[in-house]
């Protein structure tokens, strides 16, 4: 089971989430919670915002292989990182 999670990186009240803050969230929470490893991806999000404006984010992609796990374990073992 391949699980994923997307952060995007804008701050609610404004600016951005920096690189030095992105490698200190995995490395004090990602890394502990999946330690056999995972893969974190740059991205770049878009959605159409209530008033029709197409919004844009750069963000950031985690991949996690769960090996011998389903969909429901995996979505359990992923969401203490997505709080």
């Amino acid at each position: 089971t391949v699980a994923e999670a997307y952060f995007g990186r804008s701050l609610a009240g404004g600016g951005e989430v920096t690189e030095a803050q992105w490698a200190g969230f995995l490395a004090e929470v990602v890394t502990p919670a999946f330690p056999d490893g995972l893969t974190a991806l740059d991205g770049a999000g878009q959605w159409r915002a209530p008033d029709g404006r197409l919004l844009r984010e750069r963000s950031k992609l985690l991949q996690v292989v769960l090996t011998g796990a389903d969909a429901a374990a995996a979505r359990a073992r992923l969401a203490p990182v997505e709080a």
